[in-house]
């Protein structure tokens, strides 16, 4: 695909792929399962390719699969459960819009090529088994007389990603026109709906990494990448699961580990602003 261009068109065989690799997890608020969207997918391939060919071609990310039910799981932490962060929100989405979802990433793999290798969260070959391998292996071979390790909990982290900023970096990556347009639409006029027995209270989303969706990881990634690339100074090492992110500092004095957690806080703020 030329730089800067249009996505290439969506292939038959691509989508068919997307959908036979369906995960069978619980359908949004239309009720339509993994497995309808198969059988509808071997009934009439042609007639399902062609709505989402047209939805890449167009650059649109229907309204109706952007509707999401959600549902609360308390974290089982110490927080008293009349405390709204005592909850874990997840959205369950519409599975025709999740295809459609996988179909961006398909079409558009520079949204998340050259992801911070630091990063081992929602990442191929990568898991905690992986961080932990990092962290460890620093520490056992390290020549300095000290290895202090500082954790990074980000609060709210998924919830409060800032869109905009997600689009910037997909633009710079180079997200293909149409598939940045589908980005934009994708965020534009979200809503989720939370039921209790007989009633629905509906919110218009406006931040945060839709949890549950198909995107949601590759983005909350290209977000947390400029953090991870920061310069730091020799004999500091930073890294990520998701939005757990460890920092090593090996130094021969604790004069000098106190001197370093300085710097990276002044620039983690700087960062931050």
């Amino acid at each position: 695909m030329p730089s800067g261009g249009a996505a290439s068109p969506l292939a038959v065989g691509e989508l068919g792929g997307i959908v036979k690799a369906l995960p069978n997890t619980a359908p949004g608020l239309d009720g339509v399962s993994a497995r309808i969207v198969r059988n509808v997918w071997m009934a009439a391939p042609r007639e399902f390719h062609l709505v989402y060919a047209k939805c890449v071609v167009e650059g649109v990310f229907p309204y109706v699969w952007k509707d999401g039910r959600l549902i609360v799981i308390p974290k089982g932490n110490d927080k008293p459960l009349t405390d709204a962060k005592a909850y874990r929100p997840i959205t369950l989405l519409p599975v025709l819009g999740k295809v459609l979802e996988r179909v961006m990433l398909r079409c558009a793999p520079a949204i998340s090529r050259g992801i911070s290798e630091h990063q081992h969260g929602f990442s191929p070959g990568r898991s905690t088994v992986t961080a932990l391998r990092v962290l460890l292996s620093t520490a056992r071979y390290s020549r300095a007389c000290y290895v202090q390790a500082i954790f990074l909990d980000i609060s709210g982290a998924f919830d409060n990603a800032w869109w905009p900023m997600m689009m910037v970096k997909a633009k710079r990556g180079g997200c293909p026109p149409n598939i940045y347009k589908m980005l934009v639409d994708y965020f534009t006029s979200r809503r989720v709906g939370l039921y209790i027995g007989d009633r629905v209270e509906w919110k218009t989303s406006t931040m945060g990494c839709p949890q549950g969706s198909v995107l949601g990881p590759t983005l909350w990634n290209v977000l947390m990448d400029d953090l991870l690339r920061l310069p730091l100074p020799e004999g500091v090492t930073m890294t990520a699961y998701a939005d757990d992110v460890t920092i090593l500092i090996e130094s021969e004095t604790r004069a000098g580990i106190e001197s370093f957690v300085r710097a990276i806080l002044v620039r983690l703020r700087a960062a931050r602003d």
